[in-house]
């Protein structure tokens, strides 16, 4: 298990020397961004907090961008007040994440996916999560869940919002 003094205030990456039982549990993580760049990486984040934290690109509290065999898992957790390019609350590239009992809001994305943007191939299992209040500046999609193949269930997408003239897909685009 990660302590929670690792994690602030420098981004936390899990890599090579971590193993699928790698565990951040119970921390709150305030301008820093957890990541987990290494195609074996898969860490386990449970009853977190990722809560103020600003990226001049995508990923403003959580970078799943791990190789396309990884399966994170992110649990029991508050993503909010982060902003970013894209995937202000998270950002999967490439693998498929599961998140499960979370609440992602008062994300803002400069661009798609205020609570979750999805890219290269990644295809995350969303279950019971609310997904609220999220802004993303697109003009057209993706104000809270912005993917191309996801699994979404039991969630509360609602509230969220896009800055364009036309109101499509604002809570939610899959593609």
């Amino acid at each position: 298990m990660r302590a929670c003094a690792s994690l602030l205030p420098f981004p936390e990456s899990f890599d090579d020397n971590d193993s699928r039982s790698s565990v951040v549990a119970a921390m709150t993580a305030r301008t820093a961004t957890i990541s987990s760049t290494d195609s074996n990486a898969a860490p386990i984040i449970r009853q977190c907090t990722i809560t103020g934290n600003q990226a001049t690109g995508s990923a403003g509290g959580i970078a799943f961008a791990a190789g396309a065999t990884a399966q994170p898992v992110l649990k029991d957790s508050i993503i909010s007040d982060n902003q970013a390019v894209a995937g202000a609350g998270i950002n999967c590239g490439n693998n498929s994440p599961v998140i499960t009992n979370c609440t992602l809001e008062n994300n803002i994305a400069q661009d798609i996916g205020g609570a979750i943007n999805c890219k290269d191939s990644a295809s995350p299992t969303i279950s019971n999560c609310i997904i609220r209040n999220n802004i993303g500046y697109d003009p057209y999609y993706g104000g809270g869940v912005f993917c191309d193949n996801a699994t979404i269930e039991g969630c509360q997408v609602l509230e969220n919002s896009i800055s364009g003239p036309v109101a499509v897909n604002v809570d939610l685009f899959l593609a």
